[in-house]
């Protein structure tokens, strides 16, 4: 059965302190390696996240991050959702049916022993199959790179009102991607949609370095706070779109390393 488009799968999670210097050992010496032994697995990366304290004293300015807070979906709201926010890992596949067929927590639970009460360490687990719909290159994106995502990332994964699909497309569409394509120090944005998981859409913005980050917080985000509330105008279906549990998500890759 043919398959196209570039798929990612996305495990959010936390650790408890003790073991956790122990089980990141083990992801990126050996369960890391080992899954790009798997067919169709392209890619790996491991990200630790920030806080919003670290978010925001790149800038000065925290209320892009308190903004965005307010859109996450609340425990009551989704109980069976996991909480976990403190890691993520992110593994490329040629497309969505390599992460199915064979599934890839079966897997996961087939790899032995040591593997299996390794991944049991994880806390709040949150996991989604994404596929590539869309993508914009910035100014920061080398040849090089391949298709490894970014040092610094931001990851929302998102769910709409049915009237607010529309809306906000046209948002990233008109607004949000031809300001990435231009932005320095942006490598790309990969718009995704949720094949396996709770999110309708996500996006993964990918930068080269902290402060390529903070310009997109001072040029992006902060503007289109300031265009809705000041009247001005923007497409963005704001109240109709929700982030997943502490999104969106903010993190330094920690494996490989730049």
């Amino acid at each position: 059965m043919p398959a196209c488009g570039a798929a990612i799968l996305a495990t959010w999670y936390d650790l408890p302190d003790a073991g956790s210097a122990d089980y990141i050992d083990w992801l990126h010496n050996h369960h890391m390696p080992a899954l790009l032994r798997r067919p169709g697995y392209l890619w790996g990366a491991h990200y630790r996240t920030l806080s919003d304290e670290q978010i925001a004293a790149a800038d000065g300015n925290d209320e892009v991050i308190a903004h965005t807070r307010q859109m996450g979906i609340s425990a009551a709201a989704a109980p069976e959702l996991g909480r976990g926010s403190r890691y993520l890992t992110l593994v490329g596949g040629a497309n969505v049916s390599v992460f199915m067929d064979p599934l890839h927590s079966a897997l996961d639970a087939a790899a032995g022993d040591k593997a299996v009460a390794m991944l049991a360490l994880r806390q709040g687990v949150r996991t989604s199959v994404l596929q590539d719909l869309l993508r914009q290159s910035g100014p920061g994106r080398h040849a090089r790179d391949g298709d490894l995502p970014g040092p610094r990332i931001q990851m929302g994964t998102l769910q709409t009102a049915p009237d607010a699909d529309i809306d906000l497309w046209r948002w990233y569409l008109i607004e949000r991607l031809p300001l990435m394509a231009g932005l320095a120090g942006t490598m790309q944005t990969r718009l995704m949609a949720g094949a396996v998981g709770w999110a309708k859409l996500a996006v993964l913005y990918e930068f080269a370095d902290a402060d390529a980050h903070a310009l997109f917080r001072q040029r992006g985000e902060q503007d289109t706070i300031a265009r809705h509330e000041s009247g001005a105008g923007t497409l963005f279906p704001a109240g109709r779109v929700q982030q997943a549990p502490y999104g969106p998500t903010v993190a330094d890759r920690i494996w490989p390393l730049p």
